[in-house]
């Protein structure tokens, strides 16, 4: 199994910063919510609360969105586009794509490329609220035990550092940046061209 983050890994810019946008631009009222949003940023960066605050607050804009399931698919119908050649190329039936943004965000995507497995933060887009944990950093490899017990990880691919938990479980793993694939930092250029 390969698996595969998919902000700016797969997909060429961040979900959950372009629906943000494509909701402001046909909800206008969102911007209402902007001062509660900047002071939830002032006191994130002042260690008032933690990111799983933060973030809930940052989707209450969701409130704002008669149908955020509908909308996320009226947003695929346009950004689909926007998927890396490369990871066309690569596609595999058993691919797993682990997401830190909303599941109800990522699937309508996940289902238009044919992937079958995904795992992404469980957030209400009715209320804005996670569910459960949010699936990012070492949360990505909890639900990964959780989803698949047995998985094997032959390929991981992702943009960010912050995956490294993901990094070292797999057999190889590597940094993408747009088209660029190289090496993940200490898992070994042999390793990159399958000669482990």
């Amino acid at each position: 199994m390969n698996a595969y983050d998919f902000d700016e890994t797969i997909y060429r810019h961040d979900c959950t910063v372009m629906f943000y946008i494509w909701c402001v631009l046909h909800y206008p009222k969102i911007v209402l919510r902007w001062p509660r949003w900047i002071a939830s940023v002032i006191r994130y960066k002042r260690g008032k609360i933690n990111k799983h605050a933060y973030m809930e607050c940052f989707y209450e804009y969701l409130l704002d969105v008669p149908s955020p399931e509908k909308e996320a698919e009226r947003f695929w119908d346009r950004q689909i586009r926007n998927i890396h050649g490369w990871y066309r190329k690569k596609q595999r039936p058993d691919d797993l794509v682990i997401s830190a943004s909303p599941h109800f965000l990522v699937e309508p995507a996940a289902r238009r490329l044919e992937i079958r497995r995904l795992l992404a933060s469980p957030l209400n887009p009715k209320t804005g609220k996670y569910e459960g944990e949010r699936c990012h950093g070492e949360g990505k490899v909890r639900a990964l035990r959780a989803a698949y017990p047995a998985a094997q990880i032959d390929d991981f691919y992702s943009d960010s550092m912050s995956d490294e938990s993901m990094a070292k479980i797999a057999k190889r793993a590597f940094l993408v940046h747009g088209e660029t694939i190289t090496a993940w930092p200490g898992k070994g250029i042999e390793e990159r061209n399958g000669q482990a």
